[in-house]
């Protein structure tokens, strides 16, 4: 896999090694971007509400996101929403664990709920759409370059 040294985008959706400007893989900060929009939409703000880039890196990497106590937002989900948000590329979980998450299979139910799915109500689906799509298709894992993985410093390609 071949490193992204560049970035376009909106800074306050960037990996803490999208910031940093070192090479970075992209489907792994993607992730972390992900983790952000999942934030905002359960909160209501930027996890990083700052204007100031070089103290966005700073609780990034301090691990510092707020989680408030905020009602309908499950323990799963703040769990989730750490486990994407992590600094490490190598501990960021990936999007095949995030598919798999108890959040995610629970279809962002509360543990304690009995309150049923707002989108696609009285419908029963009879397997998740991601295993569906595998089993049509097939792992995409199945495909990716031996060395495609969290982002290192070699094998860097400007895009």
């Amino acid at each position: 896999m071949k490193l992204c040294e560049t970035y376009c985008g909106t800074w306050s959706y960037a990996a803490p090694e999208v910031l940093k400007g070192i090479p970075y893989n992209p489907k792994v900060s993607d992730v972390w971007s992900m983790g952000v929009v999942m934030y905002m939409m359960l909160y209501a703000v930027n996890p990083y509400d700052t204007s100031n880039i070089t103290r966005q890196m700073e609780l990034q990497m301090q691990r510092n996101t707020n989680l408030p106590d905020t009602p309908g937002v499950s323990s799963e989900a703040k769990d989730l929403i750490q486990s994407i948000l992590h600094p490490d590329v190598d501990q960021r979980i990936t999007i095949s664990n995030i598919l798999h998450s108890s959040w995610i299979v629970r279809k962002g139910l509360m543990e304690d709920s009995n309150e049923a799915p707002a989108a696609g109500a009285g419908y029963e689906q009879e397997e998740p759409l991601h295993e569906k799509a595998i089993e049509e298709e097939g792992d995409p894992r199945d495909s990716l370059d031996p060395g495609e993985g969290p982002s290192t410093a070699q094998d860097t390609d400007r895009h």
